[in-house]
């Protein structure tokens, strides 16, 4: 499942995050840095013989820290980490991963720095 694949991706490859990677919320009381990944959306590819196996999901991977620094820093090396990736996730087969949209923001209620760094994966199901 793309999901697990790249949770299991990000553990391995973004070494600031410290195995601190989470689908879709930050638990409580987190320990910074760390990321969560969710989906945003899930086209599918269709033609005239119906649904192809091929998807070309947008997923948000939001990067965060204490400092600007911190965030930054982590949503850099995510980024250095798929951009361009294709070949197996695990079990899932990657055609191409790009980065389509980074932003800066810092969350007043809690102090902290988020980076969102939105992925466009194209991968086989």
């Amino acid at each position: 499942m793309i999901e697990t694949d790249l949770r299991t991706y990000l553990v391995a490859q973004v070494a600031s995050a410290g195995g601190r990677v989470y689908p879709a919320k930050l638990p409580q009381n987190p320990t910074y840095p760390c990321i969560i990944y969710f989906q945003v959306s899930g086209p599918r590819d269709y033609s005239h013989d119906g649904y192809s196996g091929t998807t070309a999901s947008r997923y948000q991977v939001s990067c965060w820290g204490k400092t600007y620094a911190a965030a930054k820093g982590l949503a850099r090396e995510v980024i250095r980490a798929v951009e361009g990736y294709t070949g197996m996730m695990g079990t899932t087969r990657i055609g191409l991963i790009r980065v389509d949209n980074e932003t800066d923001n810092y969350e007043y209620d809690s102090d902290v720095y988020h980076m969102p760094v939105d992925l466009i994966i194209q991968y086989k199901e």
